[in-house]
């Protein structure tokens, strides 16, 4: 059993700052809009302002990945991550951009960041959210050193996106029904949505013939409103769903389902009416 000590910070109720306790980066999660306003009283401006790192720009079903090499110098001095992300709102589609994820570290060296971008790039891509018409990032000779400490980098991320409900890096893979029978249906049921979905090994798969929320909530993450997007195709007008589709965790499924934000401990049931919560 591995666990985790992850710690989150919510500032003013919209900003998400989360880290995991020994480890160097951090991740943070801020709106198009806070990030514009961004004041040098916000507890960690001194970081964005000093750190390199990678970053997401989320808009309505799609994703742009860049990166911040703190060891480059612009003509304003460092090229910090947030000054970097703060270039983009000279792009002409800077204003649909929702919500901004970086990932930070005062650790990364030039090679380290090229990894990343490269492979988050590929991740967004195989998901089939990548903004259009970006290119490639160049991977450069990386060393295995350095490729053995960046994927350890990315799992450590991985394990607060989870927590933080941030699904959008994870391919989804289509699940079969014969396949996973005998690990026990589950079902959640609200006055929006009403839904079946099995847990096989590490994946929850939502079945086929699930009826999906149609309205999404005020709280409803942005990753969530891309994958509805990402899988228009296969849910009918009237919200069912035309085929199986897998998540790394009850929550991104539930949430998927509620279009909302939601905790999938507390949503899905077994037949007998117990909580996944009370046996997880």
């Amino acid at each position: 059993m591995i666990i985790k000590a992850i710690n989150c910070l919510l500032i003013e109720n919209e900003i998400i700052v989360a880290t995991i306790t020994g480890w160097h980066g951090q991740v943070l999660k801020m709106t198009r809009e806070k990030i514009e306003n961004l004041s040098a009283e916000f507890p960690f401006y001194k970081d964005l302002s000093k750190q390199g790192g990678i970053y997401f720009l989320i808009s309505d079903g799609q994703i742009y990945v860049g990166q911040a090499d703190i060891s480059t110098i612009s003509t304003k001095g460092t090229r910090s991550i947030l000054t970097r992300v703060l270039e983009h709102n000279k792009d002409k589609n800077w204003n649909e951009v929702n919500e901004i994820i970086m990932i930070t570290s005062s650790a990364f060296s030039a090679d380290e960041l090229n990894y990343l971008e490269n492979k988050y790039f590929n991740k967004i891509k195989t998901a089939g959210v990548l903004q259009l018409n970006q290119i490639e990032p160049h991977l450069g000779a990386v060393k295995i050193f350095t490729q053995t400490t960046m994927d350890n980098f990315i799992q450590e991320v991985q394990s607060i996106f989870t927590v933080m409900g941030i699904i959008f890096l994870n391919p989804q893979k289509q699940g079969k029904k014969e396949e996973v029978k005998e690990s026990g249906m589950l079902y959640l049921k609200t006055t929006q949505a009403n839904a079946q979905g099995v847990i096989k090994g590490k994946e929850f798969i939502v079945l086929k013939g699930s009826y999906l929320a149609l309205k999404s909530t005020e709280s409803c993450p942005d990753n969530i409103k891309i994958y509805r997007k990402q899988y228009s195709d296969k849910i009918k007008p009237d919200g069912e769903l035309l085929e199986d589709i897998s998540f790394n965790s009850p929550s991104g499924a539930s949430s998927f389902v509620c279009f909302s934000s939601t905790n999938g401990y507390n949503y899905w049931k077994y037949e007998d009416g117990t909580f996944l919560e009370h046996l997880e």
